[in-house]
């Protein structure tokens, strides 16, 4: 077999470029961006959760002095 590139066969071997496993998640880590959306809509639920408490107690602390109690 005749080498057709300036090189010994030892460095024509290593010179060519070695092929990589693609797969669909090769930009995205969907197991990271799934947990970080988990985490917002968890806090989200937990500071929603707190507004309405607040707001209640707000309205009964109301209603109670409407009542003179």
């Amino acid at each position: 077999m005749v080498n057709d590139m300036p090189m010994g066969p030892v460095c024509a071997v290593k010179a060519q470029p070695t092929v990589q496993d693609t797969t669909a998640d090769l930009w995205f880590d969907t197991e990271q961006l799934a947990q970080r959306a988990r985490q917002r809509v968890n806090f989200r639920l937990e500071i929603s959760y707190k507004r309405a408490l607040r707001d209640v107690r707000q309205d009964f602390a109301a209603a109670r002095g409407r009542l003179g109690l």
